[in-house]
């Protein structure tokens, strides 16, 4: 099973700042509320951080990919970093989490 899990975890990290080639739609939505929360505390449609839905773009986000993003763009800068470092930690832990959680 940890062999497994060591090459899915490999099989994600293998060129993972290069594929994709851009950040998607939603990626980028979230940068710039992301970006608004650290400037003004306030997101792109004028609301305070704490919410249990952010309005972006005709739809919904949830907001903890938007705080995490906010928080590392506090600590280091909003950019493609910031997102691949919050997918890459998500992505690399989570088959670690429903192994034990099922």
């Amino acid at each position: 099973m940890w062999l497994l899990i060591i090459l899915g975890i490999l099989a994600r990290l293998w060129q993972f700042g290069q594929v994709p080639n851009s950040l998607y739609w939603d990626e980028i939505a979230i940068g710039l509320d992301a970006r608004a929360l650290i400037q003004t505390g306030r997101d792109l449609s004028g609301q305070f951080w704490l919410q249990t839905l952010f309005v972006s773009y005709g739809d919904f986000k949830a907001p903890v990919y938007i705080w995490l993003v906010t928080l590392l763009g506090k600590l280091f800068s909003v950019s493609e970093i910031a997102f691949t470092e919050v997918t890459l930690t998500y992505f690399t832990t989570e088959p670690l989490i429903s192994e034990y959680t099922i």
